[in-house]
């Protein structure tokens, strides 16, 4: 598997460094974890095990958040057109 990056949404463990903001790639996903290493703030380099919890709200259509991060001006530009 691939390292992918991603960015924590909430804080889960803050004393482990797991806190809103900080990025992590995914190393692994467990079947009850998900494995991380962090790549920013002060634990850069630490492996890190997040347990698979149900974090999303119950009165909510969609059980997660979607957001979008454009790589270059031009595919930005674009989106905005299409809106």
């Amino acid at each position: 598997m691939s390292q992918i990056p991603v960015m924590l949404m909430r804080n889960i463990n803050q004393s482990a460094g797991l806190c809103n903001g900080t990025r992590l790639t995914i190393t692994q996903l467990g079947k009850r974890f998900i494995e991380g290493q962090v790549i920013t703030g002060t634990n850069i380099g630490g492996k890190v095990y997040i347990p698979r919890i149900i974090m999303s709200p119950s009165d909510s259509k969609w059980p997660f958040i979607l957001f979008v991060q454009t790589h270059s001006k031009e595919e930005k530009m674009h989106t905005e057109w299409i809106r």
